[in-house]
């Protein structure tokens, strides 16, 4: 038996038991084994299946990437140790119940032990992050105030901004800046803005955003020398 302990920062979330043969999931979506409810992780982020071999790590190409002792991988053998990174979370893996032990885990009502069920079944889907959305509500855009030009309508579920070009919106490249600095999530009760990496973190209003904020109609969004309007054209 593996045991795989979820971790932010230092407080220790829950612990998650499997057996050879056994597969689990990790991501945002409620139907995964591991869920980690923040926005800068993936619908369906990761998953590791225990094999005859061992612990196998796979990425389901998620936006933000998967990372094994701090080095991005899109797959990897893992072992007793290892510390596997989604988002701000942890996973530390214990290939015995002797060093699961070390890690200390008061269980309540809301965390326990968890061991997976072999007959569990995935529930249907949800659209994915890149699903454009359907045209039935309001357009949501963000429109440059300073150091870009014009407005940009946002059509997905999710949309990167950054100074890379591969993201949705690109943005001034200073070093202060992440190469995707936050992303903007449409979720059933509106958008929220989720800071992803780099020196420089997103204000909304001039108030510095920690993990994530909802955004409101007219709210200003300020990053490095950039500075947009969030609205949602009726």
């Amino acid at each position: 038996m593996a045991t795989l302990i979820l971790k932010y920062e230092d407080e220790i979330q829950g612990k998650y038991d499997l057996e050879e043969g056994q597969t689990i999931h990790v991501g945002r979506k409620d139907t995964n084994d591991v869920v980690v409810e923040t926005l800068i992780i993936s619908g369906n982020h990761c998953k590791i299946d225990f094999l005859k071999e061992g612990l196998h790590l796979t990425d389901l190409k998620s936006k933000n990437g998967t990372f094994v002792n701090g080095k991005k991988v899109t797959s990897s053998w893992l072992k007793s140790g290892d510390e596997v990174t989604v988002g701000k979370h942890a996973l530390i893996v214990a290939m015995t119940s002797e060093e699961a032990m070390d890690f200390e885990f008061e269980e309540d009502d809301m965390g326990k032990t968890m061991v997976l069920d072999p007959g569990r079944q995935a529930a249907e889907e949800p659209a994915d992050d890149d699903e454009p959305l359907d045209g039935s509500e309001p357009t949501a855009v963000i429109s440059f105030l300073k150091g870009g030009q014009g407005e940009v309508p946002l059509t997905k579920r999710l949309t990167k901004v950054g100074k890379d070009f591969s993201n949705d919106v690109v943005i001034g490249g200073g070093f202060t800046i992440g190469q995707t600095a936050f992303t903007i999530s449409k979720l059933p009760d509106g958008y929220y803005l989720s800071y992803v990496g780099g020196m420089a973190k997103p204000k909304i209003n001039g108030r510095s955003v920690g993990e994530s904020a909802l955004l409101h109609d007219f709210d200003t969004i300020e990053i490095g020398s950039d500075k947009l309007q969030f609205y949602l054209k009726k």
